[in-house]
């Protein structure tokens, strides 16, 4: 996008979801990329692919699990949890809610700020992690998971503000399109 951009400088970073989102409110950034529940509605946005939630523990655990891990087969554990109410409130609150639906409230045990450290806290027995599928591919062989049913799958969204001038909003789309076909691509 440099080339066809050249006046546009952009500069990638990982940063906890609020950290995103109050960048966008205070301008600060022009777009940003965050898991979000279903039907959840923030600024403008261009929506990517699913993501389904999965559940990490060690093979030595339960090796013998095969298929989908109920939500509330998850209640007598302790959780390690890819957020909290200072790092992304909503989708805390979504999973909150959901646990609660499922009648338990869960027992979290730590938040891991990325997917390698939910890993290494998991071989450290701290709990179960929950984490996006899409980090599952490469894990560790001390690891098992499984994709956790009764839960909706969250989407992951690229979302700016309506606000942005034309230029920006041109770009935005075609980033959108082109990671949207990169998805697909690695679908197939």
């Amino acid at each position: 996008h440099s080339r066809r951009f050249p006046a546009t400088n952009v500069e990638m970073r990982r940063a906890p979801a609020q950290e995103l989102i109050d960048s966008l409110i205070a301008d600060a950034c022009q777009l940003c990329a965050v898991l979000r529940p279903a039907g959840a509605r923030y600024f403008e946005e261009i929506r990517l692919h699913s993501e389904t939630l999965f559940a990490v523990w060690p093979r030595a655990y339960q090796a013998n699990l095969k298929g989908a891990i109920s939500l509330v087969d998850l209640r007598a554990h302790p959780l390690i949890l890819p957020c909290s109410r200072r790092t992304d409130p909503i989708l805390e609150q979504w999973f909150c809610d959901c646990c609660a639906a499922a009648g338990f409230k869960p027992k979290v045990a730590a938040e891991a700020s990325t997917p390698p450290e939910a890993f290494n806290l998991v071989q450290d027995g701290v709990g179960i992690a929950v984490v996006p599928g899409g980090f599952c591919d490469d894990i560790d062989r001390s690891l098992q998971c499984s994709p956790i049913s009764g839960l909706e799958p969250l989407q992951l969204i690229i979302t700016y503000r309506q606000e942005a001038s034309l230029r920006v909003q041109k770009m935005i789309a075609e980033v959108g399109r082109e990671l949207g076909r990169a998805e697909s691509q690695r679908a197939s």
